[in-house]
């Protein structure tokens, strides 16, 4: 009984959960590998890790729900809505700008191909050879 549990548990999962997501810079930037919290920082606009790196160019999706709500949740727990709330306090009061929303993964990609300063995600199977992963998560 508990094996047919598992195994419906497993079946019911959503295929999208298994990929891992790629936090990705242009293959010539100077950052190697980021932590999950300093991820978590650039990308909730705080810390010090923006202003270590005031030249960098965040890139989010304005589609794409499932990877930004993948992401977004492997990244903070949050959901996507809260994800959302969150950015509009802080443009509204002024005090931060959300990351740049793109298409898709394939303008992220070819962001990042053309400019040595910018950080996306993407899902790690497309990853190419213009971009260096600097944080996977699973």
């Amino acid at each position: 009984m508990r094996i047919a549990l598992y195994l419906l548990l497993i079946l019911s999962l959503p295929p999208a959960y298994a990929a891992s997501i790629a936090v990705v810079v242009h293959k010539d930037n100077a950052i190697d590998s980021l932590t999950r919290k300093q991820v978590a920082d650039i990308y909730m606009g705080r810390g010090t890790e923006l202003r270590k790196h005031p030249d960098l160019l965040v890139l989010d999706y304005q589609g794409d729900p499932k990877l930004r709500e993948r992401f977004y949740w492997a990244l903070t727990g949050k959901s996507l809505a809260q994800i959302n709330a969150y950015w509009a306090r802080l443009s509204f009061s002024g005090q931060a700008n959300a990351p740049h929303r793109l298409v898709d993964q394939a303008a992220v990609l070819q962001s990042i191909k053309r400019n040595a300063d910018t950080l996306g995600f993407v899902d790690a199977a497309n990853i190419n050879d213009d971009v260096e992963v600097v944080l996977n998560l699973e």
